[in-house]
Parts: structure tokens; sequence; C-alpha cells
């Protein structure tokens, strides 16, 4: 079942937006603000967002189920692309899915550490750190002395998380069908992609709150 936060009708098409993918994107543009943005002008910008879009053919069009039966899904890239977009095609076109645009190709340009997990290398891309830092002084309210140092100890104390069939679906269709560890700590949940990039055979390449669909 799918929990949805607004409608928003954008050239003669109607949008159902999940609470899910309103709060990735309320995450998303209060890291480029000083401020937090209302929920009434996310819901404007998200607008805007949609408008400028368009169909990423690099994906071929996939399944998702909701509550048994099977919608098409597809995905839409913004103008700039900044951001990519999971789409059910139901009655309405709902957004279940909203993150910053990084090519698979690009992860081996981007690591900025490596990292010891459990005897396995593990890489950190530029992307994930500056989203556990963002992400944390967002959510506990202070600032990681040492970002790495932190964001390893709580690596090491993570566990795997059993996500929805329905999100487990999405998130592999999302991630270019490579193979996806989703680790848990707290609140929190890390996700680390195969990707064979010097020593490391891992790839850190997000760090998020958790959240359900």
């Amino acid at each position: 079942m799918l929990h949805i936060r607004a409608d928003l009708l954008i050239r003669n098409t109607a949008y159902s937006i999940t609470r899910q993918a309103f709060e990735q994107y309320r995450e998303l543009k209060n890291a480029e603000r000083a401020k937090p943005l209302s929920d009434s002008k996310l819901l404007d910008k998200l607008g805007h967002l949609l408008e400028s879009t368009h169909l990423d053919h690099s994906k071929d069009p996939e399944s998702y189920e909701i509550d048994g039966v099977k919608y098409p899904l597809f995905y839409r890239v913004s103008s700039q692309n900044a951001y990519h977009l999971a789409i059910v095609g139901a009655r309405y076109q709902t957004l279940v899915d909203i993150k910053t645009f990084t090519p698979a190709s690009d992860i081996e340009n981007i690591l900025v550490h490596e990292i010891d997990f459990h005897g396995e290398i593990i890489g950190i891309t530029d992307h994930a750190l500056e989203r556990f830092v963002q992400r944390w002084i967002q959510y506990e309210k202070d600032v990681p002395l040492d970002p790495l140092k932190t964001l390893k100890r709580i690596l090491n104390k993570a566990e795997p998380d059993e996500l929805s069939p329905a999100l487990r679906v999405l998130r592999l269709i999302n991630n270019g069908y490579v193979p996806t560890l989703y680790l848990r700590f707290g609140p929190w949940r890390m996700i680390v992609v195969d990707e064979d990039s010097g020593k490391a055979t891992k790839v850190l390449v997000t760090f998020e709150r958790r959240t359900r669909i």
C-alpha cells in the first residue's frame, strides 16, 4: 500500500506524491539551503521539477506491484540530470522515489576513501560522505568531528536491513540491477553496491534515513 502525501496537476496530468518521495525531496532540498522550506513551497518546487523532467530511455519499463496488482514503472530525469524520479503509472502518475542522479559508470571517479568492513574493503563515494554529514547534522543536531571515523563506526555496527518486497524490487531496478546490500543502524540505512574499484569490491553510495512506502 502506498501512503500518498499530496496530489499535483501538471500539464493536464495528475500526479500523486508518496510520503517517502516527499520526505526524500525535503531532505535533498534542505541539504542545499540554510533555512528549511515550508511544505507548500516544497510542493511548488516539486511541481516545477516534475514539469522539467523527461523519460530516462536508458532504462526499460518495469512493473511495480501495489496490493497484488502490477502497474508499469518508469523513470524520469530532470532537465539538468540533477534528480532521478521513479514513477508508477496507475490511474494517476505516482511518484514513489526521488534521488540525486549519479550514473553508475561515474562511481569509480568519485571514490574518496576506502575502509575495512569485517575484512572486506568498502569504498566511500564523495556523495555518500557528504550525505552522511548533511543528514547527521539535520537529525542529530550536531556536527561529527571526524565524519569518516563516525561513519566507519556506524558501518561496523550495522546489520542487514530487510526491505519490503516492493521497495527491494524498486531499489534493484533503480540501481541498474547491480547487486545491492542494504545495512541499517538504528534509524539509518546505508546503500552498498557491488563495484570493482581498485582494492574495493563494494561501494557505499549513499546514506539515508529509513522510511517506509
